[in-house]
């Protein structure tokens, strides 16, 4: 496929990368490619119309852009039309149409649908409420490394929502969150080692993964690193 110059020129005049940042002129590329059929440049203003960065604020036409292109296959459009009908943006909310166009986009692998038709099934948002089927999308996310995924799955199984408690799981979803390097996820399997749930009691490795959380910031983990260091847990 042929490139289009001007569409690549509008990206980089949009971002500022390696060009001094223009969103108006951005706009006005991604106007003439869209205008030419080009589909990523009407995502592109779609996405112009709805944050209102480079062209007056327009909903509607952000919908109207994002609907086109959802209907033409587009995943990121499916997406954030799904988005839209979910918040009444733009549209007056509709569960039911925003499950249809995530579902559109989680087909496709778009890591950021597959989470949310997780939270709708979990919900019962649009779809029917069904925590295995939850689970089953919150797993294809969490293979691409999506960290809300893999904590909502800890979260899942150390709570028992709607299905058996294993704090094996638990932990094992939380490992894989702390190898990723998430301050929540290190946090969580601190307590677990600390608790000795899901994994042999160890005070060592509950300092260890403290330490790496809360030098990523994490509140908890510096408390309770403290509170830890002067014996009071």
């Amino acid at each position: 496929m042929e490139k289009d110059l001007d569409f690549e020129r509008a990206c980089e005049l949009f971002l500022g990368d390696g060009v001094e940042k223009d969103t108006k002129k951005a706009f006005e590329l991604f106007k003439l490619c869209a205008d030419r059929g080009n589909i990523e440049a009407m995502v592109n203003l779609a996405g112009i119309y709805y944050s209102g960065e480079g062209a007056e604020k327009d909903l509607g036409k952000a919908f109207e852009l994002l609907t086109e292109c959802a209907e033409k296959g587009h995943a990121d459009a499916a997406y954030n039309l799904g988005s839209m009908y979910f918040l009444g943006e733009g549209v007056e909310k509709d569960d039911s149409a925003a499950a249809k166009y995530i579902l559109m986009s989680a087909k496709q692998g778009h890591t950021e649908a597959m989470y949310n038709m997780g939270v709708l099934h979990m919900e019962g948002f649009g779809v029917e409420k069904n925590i295995q089927k939850s689970i089953g999308w919150f797993m294809k996310a969490a293979k691409e490394n999506h960290i809300p995924s893999i904590d909502s799955l800890a979260k899942i199984y150390y709570a028992g929502i709607n299905t058996e408690k294993n704090y094996k799981k638990a932990a094992g979803w939380w490992e894989k969150g702390a190898g990723l390097n998430d301050s929540e996820c290190l946090f969580n399997l601190g307590v677990m080692y600390f608790q000795g749930t899901g994994v042999s009691q160890n005070s060592e490795k509950t300092a260890e993964l403290w330490t790496k959380s809360a030098e990523l910031g994490n509140k908890k983990a510096i408390k309770n690193l403290e509170l830890l260091m002067k014996k009071d847990i």
